[in-house]
This record gives structure tokens, C-alpha cells and sequence, in this order.
């Protein structure tokens, strides 16, 4: 049962990832090749905003065991290796998945165009 369910989880963030990454295509029915659909830069800035709020959202509490093992490693102690560890990986983690629920949610919106206004004068949008 414990096999199969950590089958599950990593066919499905496997599956997850892979759908965030891959790209829109039109296959024709005479033609074998697949042809790309034309994205412009604010999309493809939303699809990498996307990814990454995927990737901290599935990965993020994979900082719990790295930090228990740095601790661990550079302390030579286990014991305070898992509580020191565990309590700086939650530190790590709990920001990067909220930043990757953010990101997923954000993405969609594009970037700010503040850093174009400040140095132009001109408003982006216009």
C-alpha cells in the first residue's frame, strides 16, 4: 500500500511538471510534424512563472530533510540535526511553497512594467 501510493505521488508530480513545461502545438491531420504555436515574450514569461511556482509549490518541503541533514552533517550530532534541522528546513519551506502558490496564482498577470516607466518616463501601457 506504501509502495503504491509513493508511486502515485511521483508519477503525479512528475505528470504535473511536465505538463507546466511542455509547449502548445498543432499537429494537422496530413502532417506528421508538429507545429509550434507563435508566443510572445509576455506569455512565455507567464509559462516560466508558472513552472516555478509548480516546482516550489510540489519541491518546497524538500528543504526539511536537506536542512536536517546540513545541520546534522555539520554538527556531527543527529538529534540536534532533527530538531535544529527540521524547524530551519520549516523555515525555508513554508516561504518557498507560499511564494509558489503565489507565483501559480500571479502568472497569469505578466511582469511590471516600473523599472520601463522609471527610466522613460513613458508608461508601459500606452
Amino acid at each position: 500500500m506504501k509502495m503504491t501510493f509513493t508511486t502515485l505521488m511521483i508519477t503525479a508530480i512528475i505528470t504535473t511538471a511536465s505538463l507546466a513545461h511542455a509547449q502548445t502545438s498543432n499537429i494537422e491531420p496530413g502532417n506528421k510534424k508538429a507545429v509550434k504555436a507563435p508566443t510572445t515574450a509576455p506569455q512565455r514569461l507567464a509559462d516560466l512563472r508558472f513552472q516555478k511556482g509548480i516546482e516550489n509549490l510540489l519541491f518546497g518541503w524538500t528543504d526539511i530533510p536537506r536542512s536536517i541533514a546540513d545541520v546534522s552533517a555539520e554538527t556531527k550530532n543527529p538529534l540536534l540535526g532533527l530538531t535544529a534541522g527540521t524547524l530551519k528546513g520549516a523555515g525555508k519551506a513554508f516561504p518557498r511553497t507560499i511564494s509558489g502558490v503565489a507565483e501559480i496564482v500571479l502568472s497569469p498577470m505578466g511582469e511590471c512594467n516600473r523599472t520601463r516607466q522609471r527610466r522613460t518616463g513613458i508608461d508601459a501601457g500606452q
